[in-house]
């Protein structure tokens, strides 16, 4: 029996569609559900719900807050403990690199043998760049980041992880390139890091806020897509806007006790 069918598929469409975009309830959800002769079983029922939310999560006809919100009730609430696990993974794997949503954290090695962590790179936003010495394109806009880097390090920290498979590759480039002045870190064979930013090509581009939060992944690269957006666009209004704020601080007129008049 293909659970997720029967939830898809189920007679009761308009009660299944309201309960989750009207209702936001997982209650009317089950109810909706209830009468399907494959679903009789309580616990056939609720892995039916959490597998047909998570095949509907990127469908456009459901609020995919209101799925988070159902999948977040069966992992506080569910009798199951299987389905509390379960739930718990999916809703980690839908919002993962979401915008808004809390970045993966990591920690590795600089170039000079420093801790680099988000933790440590807190209160600015965060370009995260994940590139191979063996792949031309990495190599190529390595070379842009660096200007970028001088142009931005003030209002940007600047990342690039490099997932070399052997780190003599890696130690030998940062060795050749020592006028990178950035971040340069190999990713040590932490497989987690590779899982969490959802790395299926290279070079690939993250930004994170400076909370530490998801703003934009994949990001802009340092080069100029098919609409000629690239990231020095984005790195110009965060410049822009922290000087428009600087502006605002200087000429604000002190009101502290004792301050000037």
């Amino acid at each position: 029996m293909k659970i997720s069918f029967q939830f898809q598929k189920a007679a009761n469409e308009e009660k299944i569609n309201f309960a989750i975009n009207n209702y936001n309830s997982l209650e009317k959800l089950d109810l909706a559900l209830a009468n399907d002769y494959f679903l009789k079983n309580e616990r056939i029922r609720e892995l039916a719900i959490i597998n047909g939310l998570s095949k509907i999560f990127y469908n456009k006809y459901f609020n995919a807050n209101n799925i988070l919100s159902i999948l977040n009730e069966i992992k506080l609430s569910s009798k199951f403990e299987e389905h509390k696990k379960i739930s718990s993974y999916l809703i980690q794997t839908l919002t993962n690199l979401n915008r808004g949503t809390e970045s993966p954290t990591f920690q590795l090695n600089n170039q000079y043998n420093e801790s680099v962590s988000l933790k440590n790179q807190k209160g600015k936003p965060i370009y995260i760049n994940f590139f191979s010495t063996s792949n031309t394109q990495s190599l190529l806009e390595m070379e842009i980041i660096k200007s970028l880097h001088e142009k931005y390090s003030k209002v940007i920290s600047f990342i690039s992880i490099s997932v070399d498979k052997n780190s003599t590759d890696y130690n030998n480039y940062v060795l050749n390139y020592s006028d990178y002045k950035w971040n340069i870190c190999h990713y040590k064979y932490n497989h987690q890091i590779i899982e969490d930013f959802k790395l299926k090509s290279l070079p690939k581009y993250v930004l994170i806020d400076k909370n530490g939060r998801i703003d934009q992944a994949p990001a802009y690269s340092p080069i100029p897509d098919g609409n000629n957006h690239s990231i020095d666009e984005t790195f110009f209004s965060i410049l822009k806007s922290n000087s428009k704020k600087n502006e605002f601080n200087v000429g604000k007129k002190d009101t502290r006790i004792g301050g000037e008049n």
